[in-house]
C-alpha cells in the first residue's frame, strides 16, 4: 500500500468511527424518548430523498414516553 491510500484508509476508518459513535447517540437519545413502537410509526411515514441524501420526517406530539406517539392533524382529517 503507498503512503497515499493508507492515509485514506485511516481518514475513512476515522469518519466510520465518528459516525458510529455519533448514531449511537442518536438511537439513545431516541430510545430515551420514544418507545421502539412510535419510532417504527415514525419511520413507516417518512421518506428518504434520493436527491437530497435525506430524511423527511413528518412532524408528529412528542408526548409521555408512556402513551403513543401522534401525528398532528389539519381540520381533523
Amino acid at each position: 500500500m503507498t503512503k497515499e491510500t493508507n492515509d485514506q484508509k485511516q481518514e475513512l476508518l476515522y469518519l466510520i468511527a465518528n459516525n458510529e459513535t455519533d448514531l449511537k447517540f442518536s438511537n439513545a437519545l431516541l430510545a430515551s424518548m420514544l418507545k421502539e413502537s412510535d419510532i417504527y410509526k415514525i419511520k413507516q411515514k417518512s421518506a428518504w430523498d434520493e436527491m437530497r441524501k435525506e430524511w423527511t420526517v413528518p412532524a408528529f406530539i412528542l408526548t409521555d414516553k408512556k402513551q403513543d406517539v401522534s401525528f398532528p392533524t389539519i381540520n381533523g382529517k
